[in-house]
């Protein structure tokens, strides 16, 4: 039987919700494939102390660039999605996300293969639709990132739950062996809202623009991993955390607040750490398309990490501007970074702090400006 193949161009929601742009490819059946993508180009300058000198660094970075292929079968009750990026050492494209879900009973869907559970919401949303130009600090400490396993959730008008089964975080593409995977690990979040707006517009965007009614979304999560004694042997419990956030949002203005707490048990020697996070986030806009925000993100660390813990906050500042009117297609974003404290107590948790522009450092101070342009195609 021929079939008919519907192109559809770009299409940007007119809504602030997910921007749904792609190419998509529709048959007689109701059978649909699309793909799609984003990229995110920036400038950054930084200064950090690194003992008695002073370090600089400058220079261009295309921080994200992601393909989507995604596609619903005719009676919309499976789909499926494969994503691809490349690789920020190797430059390689590697598969970020692939996975099928399948929606068996009304508001009910399990889906199985590699993916991000929900638990931290800095995570939960994608690198396009933060409110700053990349993660925050918080969720890159304590967040999720991408695992294998199988994940089954459950939605209604003003609440849903999810529970997941996986290899545990950041273990996206591991071998049973490997020392970042874990022998399991249960996550689950559960999230209750206002009336509106609706489920998908807190899914896709941090941001709220004007003309949008105002709500509420309230989430706490938990988590619970363990290593075991296979391959690598990392204690006898890997990861116990916790997080709740709250998030607040309106005729072009929004506010968020985020605590974290994880106990990581990863390294026998020296026993079980306990660390918190506390973030807290404002945007409001001045125009129609100019939004400027404001980000504070306080970690502190266990005493028992590194030199003795210590405390280390990140103060971010700047604006969106939004030329395509309630899109986030094509969207441009200013931003400065300035940290007190320093992240050695902790490296082990902050990494080198390369998501936010700034270089890796020793003393107590870090400031950071970027200049990103980010494409939804």
């Amino acid at each position: 039987m021929r079939k008919r193949l519907l192109l559809s161009a770009l299409a940007i929601s007119a809504s602030g919700a997910p921007c749904d742009a792609g190419i998509a490819f529709t048959d007689e059946h109701g059978q649909s494939i699309r793909f799609s993508g984003y990229m995110q180009m920036r400038y950054g300058i930084a200064t950090a102390e690194d003992g008695e000198r002073e370090d600089q660094a400058a220079g261009f970075d295309l921080r994200r660039l992601r393909l989507n292929l995604q596609g619903t079968a005719p009676d919309g009750a499976l789909d499926w999605r494969v994503a691809t990026a490349p690789s920020p050492r190797t430059g390689t494209f590697v598969v970020s996300h692939a996975y099928a879900r399948y929606r068996f009973a009304e508001g009910w869907w399990v889906r199985a293969g590699n993916f991000r559970s929900w638990y931290a919401r800095g995570w939960n949303l994608g690198g396009k639709n933060q409110l700053t130009a990349d993660r925050p600090l918080l969720p890159r400490v304590f967040g999720q990132g991408n695992s294998e396993g199988v994940e089954v959730a459950y939605s209604a008008d003003h609440w849903r739950w999810r529970a997941a089964i996986t290899d545990g975080f950041y273990s996206s593409r591991t071998g049973l062996e490997s020392p970042r995977e874990a022998d399991f690990s249960v996550q689950w979040r559960g999230e209750w809202k206002t009336s509106e707006p609706t489920w998908r517009s807190f899914d896709s965007t941090a941001t709220s623009f004007r003309g949008e009614r105002a709500g509420a979304l309230f989430g706490v999560a938990g988590v619970y991993q363990t290593g075991g004694d296979t391959a690598d042997p990392s204690g006898d419990v890997d990861r116990v955390g916790a997080t709740a956030d709250a998030s607040l949002r309106g005729d072009g203005w929004q506010a968020q607040a985020e605590i974290y707490f994880q106990q990581d048990g990863s390294d026998p020697d020296a026993g079980p750490h306990d660390d918190w996070g506390l973030g807290l986030q404002a945007a409001a806009y001045l125009t129609d398309a100019t939004e400027p925000f404001v980000r504070w993100d306080y970690l502190r660390p266990d005493s028992g990490r590194g030199n003795g813990g210590g405390e280390l906050q990140v103060l971010t500042a700047g604006a969106n501007y939004y030329p395509i009117p309630e899109s986030t297609a094509l969207r441009f974003t200013l931003d400065g970074s300035i940290t007190i404290g320093s992240p050695e107590g902790a490296r082990d948790l902050v990494g080198n702090l390369g998501y936010l522009s700034l270089p890796s450092y020793t003393g107590d101070r870090a400031f950071s400006v970027r200049a990103q342009v980010q494409l939804v195609f």
